[in-house]
């Protein structure tokens, strides 16, 4: 049977090694340098045996093809999703909710907005028409405002400065991990048209473990099942190609390993480091190569009691984290316990915040006593600061047009991840549709 080749073992990767295998053409063998399998999902575990994970990974109902792929694994039952509703709380444990009703869209948006009562009616009215136009937008219209930011697209629109503070910031936050003032308006207004304007869309998932054990442990195990490979500790140094062709890999111990295709699922910013000559010769690369990832940090806080709040994924304005979540609600493995461990998300994380993580945790723990009023009196029992220096790709006015499609014009080859231009912005919904693209690339390819 020929041989693909998948560069990567996150999400992108392991969906494209799924799908090939699945298809019979070719015989799947994954090469992934680190030796844990998940890229940015992936999860291990610290010296005490706890669970450690480079940030929050959610879900919502509208990620057809990721739920799709849970429910193929009959794994369905790892994710716990909340109602209908995003929580704030705000300093002095100030709760308030967005919730929608079921009602049609965009009449559900209204009233959830009129419903936040620690908006002046100023604030809720501003927010109406702007919100309405955003739920029932085209995507041709969504396009027009991907050379402005979020923030001027409010100001445009009315919105008054305290809503995008105060509702939209921390969305923005734990969505982009960027500010109002940087992330495109059009990521943002596809998001809104995305929640908004399906019924039942505004839930949020959580998974009931590590993302890469409930999720891409999953995976993996599948691929291996149907006859792939999957290798860590494979480090691929260079693309191979021959007469304008990839025809397969260099690892770094110096062995070549040939195959009649090769899927690249490696963040923007490596394509550099093992196809110099194509990133410079090749438009797309070019592109891709210039995109630029957020710095983000998760920060994870343990108290020897349960410090309250409402359970699932809560956003808090005006704090050095903007998304978080109490993890004894949602972990199988701490039902029942009497703490809480809290894992936060400080992002962007810019040149100002704290480049020491006692400190960077200090400022995560004095504001987590600011919010939560009964974690004042409790202690903390532990604190890991995990840095991912580049996650995401940053979805900044321009981002959209350095985005490559899964088809470089290379032949052989194809890309995965969720930097390639699918619709979607960031995010796993946007890793398993690029990874079942470049499968199916890879497949009619061999037709």
């Amino acid at each position: 049977m020929k041989t693909a080749l998948v560069v990567g073992a996150g999400l992108a990767g392991l969906v494209a090694a799924r799908a090939i295998a699945q298809s019979g053409r070719y015989r799947p063998v994954v090469l992934e340098s680190s030796p844990l399998v998940g890229g940015m999902a992936a999860c291990w575990r610290d010296e005490s045996g706890s669970l450690v994970e480079t940030g929050l990974h959610v879900c919502f109902p509208y990620y057809r093809n990721l739920l799709g792929l849970v429910d193929e694994l009959g794994i369905d039952g790892a994710i716990a999703w909340g109602g209908p509703a995003f929580s704030y709380i705000r300093r002095g444990g100030d709760l308030s909710e967005l919730r929608l009703p079921r009602l049609p869209p965009p009449i559900h948006g209204a009233v959830a907005v009129a419903r936040l009562r620690h908006l002046s009616l100023f604030d809720r009215i501003s927010a109406i028409a702007g919100a309405a136009e955003a739920t029932l937008s085209s995507a041709a219209w969504r396009s027009r405002y991907e050379s402005i930011v979020f923030a001027e697209w409010a100001e445009r629109r009315g919105l008054s400065k305290r809503l995008v503070t105060e509702v939209f910031e921390p969305m923005v936050g734990g969505l982009t991990f960027l500010r109002a003032d940087e992330v495109s308006a059009r990521a943002m207004l596809d998001y809104i048209h995305a929640i908004g304007s399906r019924a039942g869309a505004c839930g949020v998932g959580m998974f009931r473990g590590g993302v890469g054990d409930v999720l891409i442990q999953p995976i993996a195990a599948d691929v291996v099942r149907r006859g792939g490979e999957v290798r860590t500790g494979s480090r691929v140094t260079e693309l191979l190609h021959r007469a304008g062709r990839t025809v397969g890999v260099r690892l770094a111990d110096g062995r070549d390993l040939l195959a009649e295709t090769v899927i690249v699922a490696v963040p923007s910013y490596a394509l550099a480091a093992i196809a110099p000559t194509l990133v410079q010769d090749n438009a797309s690369l070019h592109k891709a190569a210039r995109l630029r990832h957020v710095p983000v940090a998760s920060v994870l806080v343990g108290f020897d009691r349960k410090v309250h709040g409402p359970p699932g994924l809560r956003f808090s304005p005006g704090c050095i984290f903007n998304t978080w979540a109490d993890m004894t609600d949602v972990l199988r493995e701490l039902e029942g316990s009497n703490r809480s461990l809290l894992q936060l998300v400080v992002a962007p994380l810019g040149a100002g915040q704290e480049t020491d993580d006692a400190a960077l945790g200090a400022r995560v723990v004095a504001d987590i006593r600011a919010v939560l009023p009964h974690s004042r009196s409790a202690v903390v029992e532990r604190l890991v600061v995990t840095r991912t220096e580049r996650s995401m790709y940053a979805v900044v006015p321009g981002a959209e047009a350095l985005r490559p499609g899964t088809d470089v014009g290379v032949a052989g080859l194809f890309l995965a991840g969720d930097y390639v231009r699918t619709g979607l912005s960031p995010s796993l919904e946007s890793a398993v549709v690029s990874g079942l693209r470049a499968a199916r690339a890879a497949i009619e390819s061999a037709a």
